[in-house]
């Protein structure tokens, strides 16, 4: 019925079987995740100092004291529909926390209950929202300044502030990675010149219309999900190859400064400005399929096969 095993260096512990606990102590481990819910007479827990993301404890209703602090915890979900039981219950020092499910969001006694400011007592899964993680603290520091994200940088900003943003401007923000991007799913503009990135997964952004991503360390990319993109610049990247066979509607397309040798533009027909200046690399260009080019750049290209 009390089974303490802190201070240890547990990555998993399995108490399903363990019907009669009713005090557990496993804090000062290294757990990821913790299922309670076969612990039904279960009444303190204390998991504090571990590396827990979720904690679902509504199947304790029994619980009078939970200890959850300095964990990696995104969410809580008490609602075991005797909240009002719980005398004990910290969970402070989780920096990531933003929603924490309960019976009854205006009840009195949660103000006894000790939680992060940036964490919200709520009562159902809507109102919770769905978290986009964010790594890079440059990138959601532009996202702060931009208006999207609540002004902590915590690694993490509700999806459902950024997934309906069309157009973006994260230029020369010094950003390593823009892991997170891929939620902003209505993005028709991204704009991220002279940043630190290295790689670039745009392959969810499929109403993406116009791309600029020059001045970066990007060695590769992928652009063959955007069959909406218009206008392509990548300017001052180590790319050596591209494919852009899948991007019929491409209008506008920048590639100076690269390393590519060849490229194969006979499916964009729409073209109508072409800046390929400053390649040393490049060895032929065939244009003999873009009748709508207008606007061709090709300053300091060295072709070994003529235009």
């Amino acid at each position: 019925s009390y089974l303490y095993c802190y201070n240890n260096q547990l990555t998993s512990l399995d108490v399903s079987t363990n019907s009669a606990l009713a005090e557990l102590c496993c804090g000062s481990n290294q757990l990821t995740s913790l299922d309670v819910s076969a612990n039904g007479d279960l009444i303190k827990l204390f998991c504090e100092d571990n590396q827990l993301s979720s904690l679902d404890v509504t199947f304790n209703t029994a619980l009078t004291g939970l200890f959850c602090s300095n964990n990696q915890l995104l969410n809580i979900d008490i609602r075991n529909e005797h909240n009002n039981n719980i005398t004990d219950f910290y969970a402070n020092e989780n920096p990531n926390l933003t929603c924490i499910l309960v019976d009854d969001k205006t009840a009195s006694y949660l103000s006894g209950w000790t939680k992060e400011t940036t964490a919200q007592f709520l009562d159902s899964e809507t109102e919770c929202g769905v978290l986009t993680f964010v790594p890079d603290d440059n990138f959601e520091q532009a996202l702060i300044d931009l208006g999207y994200d609540m002004g902590v940088i915590n690694n993490y900003v509700l999806t459902e502030s950024i997934d309906t943003v069309t157009s973006i401007d994260i230029r020369y923000n010094d950003i390593s990675e823009l892991t997170g991007i891929e939620d902003f799913i209505s993005l028709t503009n991204l704009s991220c010149y002279g940043n630190n990135l290295s790689t670039l997964d745009v392959s969810n952004l499929t109403s993406l219309t116009s791309l600029g991503c020059g001045n970066n360390n990007l060695t590769s990319l992928d652009v063959s999900a955007n069959t909406a993109l218009r206008e392509l610049s990548f300017n001052s990247n180590s790319i050596t190859n591209i494919d852009l066979s899948s991007n019929t509607l491409l209008t506008d397309l920048s590639f100076g400064t690269t390393l590519i040798t060849t490229i194969d533009i006979s499916s964009n027909i729409a073209l109508e400005y072409l800046s390929c200046g400053f390649n040393g690399s490049l060895l032929s260009l065939d244009l003999s399929n873009n009748l709508n080019l207008t606007t061709l750049y090709q300053l300091l290209t060295y072709l070994q096969t003529p235009l």
